[in-house]
Order: C-alpha cells, then sequence, then structure tokens
C-alpha cells in the first residue's frame, strides 16, 4: 500500500500519467510532434501555364512517424491584422517525415504577388500534441 502510495505522489508531482492496471501502473508519456523545417510558396507552372502554391513541411516526433496523423498548412495576412486567409490540409509523402501539398492559386484565397502573408506548418499527432513552424512564403 505504501509504495502505491508513493508511487501516486511521485507521478503527481511528475506531472506523468499513470494508467493502473490492477497491481502495476504503466507509465505513458507522449513526445509532441516538432516540425523543424518548411518551405511555402507561389512558382510559376509553365506546363500548367498557372501560378501554383506549394506547402511543403519537414516534421519529427519521437514516437514515431506513425503517431503524426494530421498536418496543415495556415496562412494569414499580416498586413489585416494577421487573419486567416486560407488554410490547407497536407498529405503525407514516401518520406513518412515529409508532408505536402500543392493548390492553383485561382482555386485559394491567396495571391502570389502580395508579400504580406506569413505561414504557420502545424502537425498533430493522436494524442493532441502538436508543434508549428512559421514561416514567410515565397510570393511572385
Amino acid at each position: 500500500m505504501f509504495a502505491r502510495t508513493l508511487s501516486l505522489l511521485l507521478a503527481v508531482a511528475s506531472g506523468c500519467v499513470i494508467l493502473v492496471d490492477d497491481e502495476w501502473a504503466a507509465w505513458t508519456w507522449n513526445w509532441d510532434p516538432v516540425v523543424y523545417d518548411g518551405d511555402a510558396g507561389c512558382v510559376w507552372d509553365s506546363a500548367l501555364r498557372e501560378n501554383v502554391w506549394y506547402f511543403e513541411a519537414e516534421v519529427d516526433d519521437w514516437d514515431g512517424p506513425e503517431d503524426i496523423w494530421f498536418v496543415e498548412a495556415n496562412v494569414y495576412d499580416e498586413w489585416r491584422g494577421g487573419r486567416l486567409v486560407d488554410a490547407f490540409e497536407l498529405a503525407p509523402t514516401e518520406d513518412p517525415w515529409i508532408w505536402y501539398g500543392e493548390w492553383m492559386e485561382f482555386s485559394t484565397a491567396l495571391d502570389c504577388r502580395y508579400t504580406g502573408y506569413s505561414v504557420d506548418l502545424i502537425a498533430w499527432d493522436f494524442y493532441e500534441g502538436w508543434g508549428v513552424l512559421t514561416l514567410t512564403p515565397r510570393t511572385r
């Protein structure tokens, strides 16, 4: 009984979560994902003869790539008070640590010649942990 009480007190003091199954406590911990690099911008695609917006996030999670379930790119207009302009869901690539997406300019609320944007690349894991990287997109 003393050992269980001591274990409970140590867990509360350290901030860990305890799942008790009969007599044994199983320590669980979730590492939040990290977006450690990324890129965003607008380029001219000569084959399509259109401007194309692209977003790329390089993510990491000590719990493994299968813990990351969603990566998004949120574009804000910094010259208008930081309001959200558009949001995009990125898709995993063959490399489980790289998520990517591209959209033709006309299908977005973005202007390739506007230089007042910022982009938040946000990775979410299955335990509601998240990581973000903010960058300035390349515009034409």
